[in-house]
């Protein structure tokens, strides 16, 4: 049956080889399967389905990313990756916005306990830096809640006139440049 919705949460570098190491001693075997398997792979995905005709009208794909406009150290060649996804996320909406109603959407996470995370070294450091400047501060396992939360509304039609954009799902920390510990006025 067609679908209304598809989640799209696949990501993988070789963490050997791709993450905390410089980007020009990565083999570029390895970076091309990044990208195939974290970005290029959601054209793929939906060319099949789109083809094969599987989606109703305003169907909601949401693909899950990190924040891109910034680097992180040992993030390694998942930062430009991200990058790609979200410009292929803008370009899916275009294309099959007016075509076939679709809405894409990507949901930029702050940083969470999983799997994939355990192999970024200093991945904990990230984390409390993270926690620190966010201003509604941020939890490596309870900020899952939020992400899942926003993720389920890009889905639902009550975000229907919403598409081709990347929600910050991250406590606030794409928004403060840094935070100082003590106010400045009370000196």
């Amino acid at each position: 049956s067609p679908l209304d919705v598809m989640l799209y949460s696949i990501a993988y570098v070789n963490p050997k080889t791709a993450l905390g190491v410089p980007l020009w001693e990565t083999p570029v075997e390895d970076v091309l399967h990044g990208f195939h398997a974290s970005a290029i792979g959601l054209v793929s995905v939906i060319g099949g389905l789109v083809r094969a005709e599987k989606f109703n009208p305003n169907a909601s794909v949401v693909a899950m990313t990190f924040d891109s406009r910034r680097a992180y150290p040992n993030y390694g060649w998942m930062g430009p990756i991200k990058g790609a996804l979200e410009g292929i996320n803008r370009y899916l909406a275009m294309e099959l916005g007016p075509e076939k109603g679709l809405r894409f959407n990507c949901v930029s996470a702050g940083p969470q306990t999983t799997m994939a995370a355990s192999s970024i070294p200093g991945f904990k450091d990230i984390g409390q830096v993270w926690n620190q400047r966010s201003p509604k501060g941020w939890d490596l396992d309870k900020g899952r809640v939020f992400v899942a939360r926003s993720a389920v509304y890009l889905l639902s039609d009550r975000s229907e006139g919403v598409t081709g954009g990347v929600h910050d799902v991250d406590g606030g920390y794409q928004s403060v440049a840094f935070m100082l510990e003590n106010n400045p006025s009370e000196q």
